[in-house]
């Protein structure tokens, strides 16, 4: 459905959940106000978070959630909204009352920042496998030994459907044959999305045994938004798993695809049944091919990730 279609159905609750696109700039819909069908809307939800009682409501929530449970919490719900009649023009008329229903709640990770020391320094002269500007927090893997890299450009030559799917099943299968917190994966898109023309369709399970998410985006599109808030994203990083994203082409941004596309493949090592998708799936043994692991640091100090060998 489309989003105008959608929201036409929203009767008085419009003016909390989106505003009029006036061509330069966003206009708040008036309270109650009817929609004309040649206007374009924007979902923004401004009207809700300028809601002194609906913000009010949410923090007294997750106030009493982050007591009970001793720690700041993952939040999924839903909100009913009563709205009674009353004319346009009427200063008095009521407020909306919300009723809030708890979906699904769970702890919310928190890396110990003291843990982590990142510095960069000693990477500077480094061979690098990619490098880019972040806003990340601090972090650090070691020991990465095996890459599996999805070809973007390959990937997107594939018919959507089943072949897409064959890749996605390797992944899997790679999953189960790698080292376990000793391999990362490069591919196309946001890892976690089922939807096989934005990334390879796989989900937590898929990949859980990996210690590093790369996620590439076209130099074409905007900066990458990793998979912040959704299940997936919560997964991988309570099991401490890294995730970045990079736009190669960008500004600060560098990736060495010679050596990606250039070092020796053992993919049939692993799975003899993906020959075929040999252009599109990678498995570079790092020790093999560059002389050492891979170690990537992320400095929320600098806002830069490097990724680099030893060697």
């Amino acid at each position: 459905m489309a989003t105008d279609d959608g929201l036409s159905e929203c009767g008085p609750l419009l003016s909390l959940v989106a505003e009029r696109d006036a061509g330069d700039s966003l206009v708040p819909v008036p309270p109650r106000a009817t929609p004309d069908p040649a206007e374009h809307l924007v979902l923004t939800f401004d009207g809700l978070t300028r809601d002194a009682a609906f913000v009010g409501l949410m923090r007294d929530a997750l106030q009493r959630l982050e007591s009970v449970y001793t720690n700041p919490m993952n939040l999924e719900f839903a909100v009913n909204i009563e709205w009674p009649d009353a004319p346009a023009e009427d200063a008095t008329r009521p407020a909306p009352f919300y009723h809030l229903h708890v979906l699904e709640c769970r702890p919310l990770y928190q890396r110990n920042p003291d843990e982590i020391s990142p510095d960069l320094a000693p990477l500077r002269n480094k061979h690098r496998l990619f490098a880019m500007p972040t806003l990340l927090p601090s972090a650090a893997v070691e020991q990465i030994t095996h890459l599996v890299f999805i070809d973007p450009a390959n990937y997107y030559h594939l018919p959507e459907g089943a072949e897409r799917r064959r890749v996605a099943d390797t992944v899997t299968a790679l999953n189960d044959l790698l080292p376990a917190g000793h391999f990362g994966l490069i591919g196309p898109g946001r890892w976690g999305s089922l939807d096989s023309r934005l990334s390879v369709p796989v989900t937590y399970s898929d990949i859980c045994n990996s210690k590093l998410l790369v996620e590439i985006s076209p130099p074409y599109t905007p900066p990458p938004e990793l998979a912040y808030g959704t299940d997936f994203y919560e997964d991988v990083v309570e099991a401490g798993i890294v995730v970045v994203g990079i736009q190669p082409g960008h500004e600060g941004s560098e990736m060495d695809w010679e050596f990606l596309r250039g070092a020796p493949n053992h993919l049939t090592e692993f799975v003899p049944g993906a020959a075929d998708l040999a252009p599109v799936i990678r498995v570079i043994d790092l020790r093999a091919a560059a002389g050492s692991p891979l170690r990537i640091v992320i400095d929320n100090e600098t806002n830069e990730v490097v990724a680099c060998f030893e060697e």
